[in-house]
């Protein structure tokens, strides 16, 4: 009993010394962290580690609701889950990941299957199929409805991917299945779950995916007249990003679902850049936000990996290379 209780205060004092993991709440990955580790039941495991180091963990259901609190310890975890010998702190803090993680590595494997699709397509120059006029490409091919607004003749939704030139094998071989669902429950996740913080992870989720893309890319980014000027909360987001306006809502917007989160990637998938956070204390809001101005995106390097594709892949052997460099983004980092 002694023994126990002295591991048990010395697992705790180590996660004392590690305060950007207090206070907060993470999910457990996988054992590979290449994906969420799921249970038996398909539940995902919460973890929420308070100021003190004391641990409360949950199964989250799929639809995204807490369901039973489990674990008290990473230790246990670690034994039970993975069948590890006595895990060390260090060794289960890997395993966790923020919830907004999940999403990076959602879109990252959207990307990753977006330059996987150009390649089994088998174009002369891939270079040609990253431009943000094969959004509709995209979008068709990663199974989402294609706004048509109030076009008199409506398309079938496959005529978009099939007048870009993919071809019929490489849509069937390659699915988006997976990282639909996975984005689906992330979003549920967030909506039950974390319903007082609409604020932090509305203004996160719209920093990741489209704000990351648009700073890094646009060349009008900072310039006055691509300020967006409508009052839904979208804008007040991206107004807040160049140092404009608060953002405070009481719930998540209708426009966060999986559907419509997922057509923000659009331009993300066909003109990139891949990018994961470097650390969990990293904020994609926060860092955007202190860009003040044309030339200083650069320092966003620092804080995040960064993989840009648009030069390098202006030939198939180009292409496959840099798929080998992509991969590694399909994981947690």
């Amino acid at each position: 009993m002694e023994s126990r209780m002295r591991q048990k205060f010395n697992y705790k004092k180590s996660l004392l010394s590690k305060p950007e993991y207090l206070g907060r709440r993470f999910l457990l990955s996988g054992k590979e962290r290449k994906n969420l580790y799921r249970t038996d039941k398909d539940a995902v495991v919460e973890i929420f580690i308070d100021l003190d180091a004391n641990l409360k963990v949950f199964e989250i259901s799929r639809n995204g609701y807490r369901d039973k609190e489990i674990y008290t310890s990473l230790r246990a975890i670690g034994e039970k889950l993975f069948g590890l010998k006595d895990p060390s702190v260090r060794t289960m803090l890997k395993y966790l990941v923020l919830p907004e993680m999940e999403v990076e590595r959602i879109f990252n494997n959207v990307r990753y299957k977006y330059l996987k699709l150009i390649e089994a397509s088998d174009f002369k120059n891939p270079a040609e199929m990253l431009n943000s006029k094969w959004n509709h490409a995209f979008q068709a091919l990663a199974g989402v409805k294609v706004y048509q607004g109030n076009a008199i003749r409506r398309k079938e939704n496959d005529y978009f991917w099939k007048e870009a030139g993919f071809c019929e094998a490489a849509k069937s071989s390659i699915k988006f299945d997976d990282e639909r669902n996975a984005l689906r429950f992330i979003i549920m996740y967030f909506r039950h779950a974390c319903p007082k913080e609409a604020d932090r992870i509305y203004s996160e989720l719209i920093a990741i995916k489209p704000g990351f893309h648009e700073i890094w890319v646009h060349d009008k980014y900072f310039e006055k007249s691509d300020y967006p000027e409508g009052q839904d909360v979208r804008s007040k987001v991206f107004r807040s990003l160049r140092g404009l306006d608060d953002v405070h809502m009481s719930r998540y917007p209708a426009e966060i679902n999986s559907k419509a989160y997922l057509t923000y990637a659009s331009c993300s998938v066909t003109e990139g850049p891949f990018v994961f956070r470097k650390k969990i204390s990293v904020s994609y809001f926060s860092e955007i936000k202190k860009i003040r101005s044309k030339g200083q995106e650069s320092k966003l390097s620092q804080k995040f990996h960064i993989l840009e594709y648009h030069h390098g892949v202006r030939s198939r052997r180009l292409l496959k290379q840099f798929l080998k460099k992509a991969d590694k983004f399909r994981s947690f980092m």
